[in-house]
């Protein structure tokens, strides 16, 4: 595991040339879209003893669609980002510090958008998404390490999706499940509101009751109730009521971690190195994020390193570093192109 992620100065992205196997598909007229060399800097600083941020440079550009993965021994994360004369798409192999892949589409959004469906950390899913007065289409592609890329096409809109173990699971309509491209689940009656894929099979809940599907045993529904499922491939965690659960998969032997409070709303988590991490949105408009161990149920709250910005979603924890969002807080006003809540950058911190 390289455990030296974290170094005195900014982050240096050294040269890689990814295998590109089938570039885009022929664009229509008006979407301009070039790949990035791999040697352009995304912009990584220090922010403190034990911290990086994903810097936005002179403060007119944002962050939209960020997702992260962590493995312990491999760390993954991609993201859009939007500028006044485009946006770009990256991949970023966080532990050997290079992207693996980037690309940039100029002239706004008209026309065609990249996308990124999900991210694993062995790389990520990207989509291109083409659009009409008369139609749409979506290619998607799978992009490892390697430079592999493996694509599709579509023409419908993405809900929820989740990578994970070799699987891409996606729910189109809420009413169905839908892994690696074919349907497994159809639901008769209620919605499809929480997806996780893992190598042992895709878990994912509807009217609060948890279900499986796996490749030998098909759909379960399972006797346990919950939302918000998170998973590393090995422990699944899930709200229940008022209380934090976990369970090993796939044996799913549920147990109490702790209770939530009673003055804020919790969102989705990610877990991952023994420990499960969590966004507490509390009454008064503050923000907390809370790393749960998962042996044992202990809890250590994180301190933001740069206040007034606030902690966003959790990207991803491992027991080396957390990932986090970092959103404007209610402070930063329209002169600053970023409203309250609104992706400001990525932190990487030290999990002590």
């Amino acid at each position: 595991m390289n455990r030296g992620a974290f170094v005195a100065v900014a982050l240096s992205i050294v040269a890689c040339e990814p295998r590109v196997e089938r570039p885009f598909p022929e664009a229509r007229e008006g979407c301009a879209i070039v790949e990035l060399p791999s040697t352009e800097p995304t912009g990584w600083t220090m922010c403190g003893e034990g911290c990086l941020r994903l810097a936005l440079g002179d403060g007119r550009d944002r962050l939209d669609s960020v997702v992260g993965a962590s493995d312990g021994d491999g760390r993954t994360l991609a993201f859009i980002r939007a500028r006044v004369d485009g946006y770009e798409l990256r991949v970023e192999d966080l532990d050997a510090e290079r992207t693996v892949y980037g690309a940039r589409k100029t002239g706004g959004r008209r026309g065609c958008l990249l996308s990124v469906v999900g991210v694993e950390p062995d790389g990520a899913v990207l989509g291109f998404d083409q659009r009409s007065e008369e139609a749409g289409h979506r290619h998607v592609w799978r992009h490892t390490r390697a430079g592999t890329i493996v694509d599709s096409a579509d023409d419908r809109v993405v809900l929820e999706t989740s990578v994970g173990g070799g699987h891409v699971a996606v729910t189109y309509t809420r009413r169905e499940v839908e892994v690696d491209g074919r349907v497994v689940y159809e639901a008769p009656t209620g919605w499809v509101t929480s997806l996780t894929a893992t190598e042992t099979g895709v878990y994912f809940v509807v009217d609060r009751r948890l279900h499986r599907w796996s490749d030998d045993g098909g759909v379960e529904a399972l006797p346990l109730e919950g939302e918000d499922l998170a998973t590393d491939g090995h422990d699944l965690v899930w709200r229940s009521g008022d209380a934090l659960v976990a369970a090993s998969v796939p044996e799913l032997r549920p147990r109490r971690l702790r209770g939530l409070p009673d003055d804020a709303r919790v969102g989705p988590g990610v877990v991952g190195g023994g420990h499960a991490l969590h966004l507490e949105l509390l009454d008064d408009g503050s923000r907390r994020l809370v790393r749960t161990r998962l042996a044992d149920g202990r809890t250590r709250v994180i301190t933001h390193p740069s206040p007034p910005l606030e902690f966003g979603a959790p990207l991803y924890v491992d027991d080396v570093e957390l990932a986090v969002q970092e959103v404007a807080p209610p402070s930063f006003r329209s002169a600053d192109r970023l409203r309250h809540g609104q992706v400001y950058g990525v932190l990487r911190l030290r999990a002590l």
